[in-house]
């Protein structure tokens, strides 16, 4: 299994052979997939709280739930790598000026830098065992789900530049 490192790495360098026209329209996709991540945590805690008893939740079942949760940090990484930090790029294309957008990518990559060892030690973490971040999950302390929360974040404060075409965003 690839490292958060190598997941972020490998989708900034498939991006370069496929970029982004415009950029709006990509942050709202993964702004979609970040909460399709969190909506399937939700799934996972109410069954290990004991307020849910279904097998089959929104990115995996009751019995491979530890697979996608080993698996997570490195689908935000590459989400970051291939979506985010592009389409933040790319609003250029939307009408957002440049000067902006210059102003604006640093601080955005640094914090996806800043992310990423988080990223890297909690995919450490679960793959030397799952139990802990289930404890956490019971207790309502979830490591993933801070970080998919600050990658979110991320990707939200990319989405507020206001642009001169293409759909408002309600956020």
């Amino acid at each position: 299994m690839s490292t958060c490192y190598q997941d972020f790495q490998n989708a900034v360098d498939q991006r370069r052979d496929i970029p982004l026209s415009n950029g709006y329209f990509k942050l709202v996709e993964v702004d979609g997939e970040f909460g399709q991540y969190l909506g399937c945590l939700d799934d996972i805690e109410d069954s290990l709280q004991g307020r849910s008893q279904t097998t089959l939740f929104r990115c995996c079942t009751r019995g491979d739930k530890h697979v996608w949760l080993r698996r997570l940090p490195g689908y935000v990484a590459w989400d970051l790598g291939y979506k985010t930090l592009p389409g933040l790029l790319a609003l250029v294309n939307d009408g957002v000026p440049q000067q902006t957008i210059t102003s604006k990518y640093p601080r955005a990559y640094q914090e996806v830098q800043d992310l990423l060892p988080r990223l890297e030690a909690a995919r450490l973490e679960f793959m030397k065992g799952i139990k802990r971040e289930y404890d956490r999950m019971k207790s309502g302390g979830s490591v993933i789900r801070q970080l998919v929360l600050e990658a979110q974040a991320i990707n939200r404060e990319a989405m507020r530049e206001p642009r001169t075409y293409g759909p408002r965003s309600p956020v």
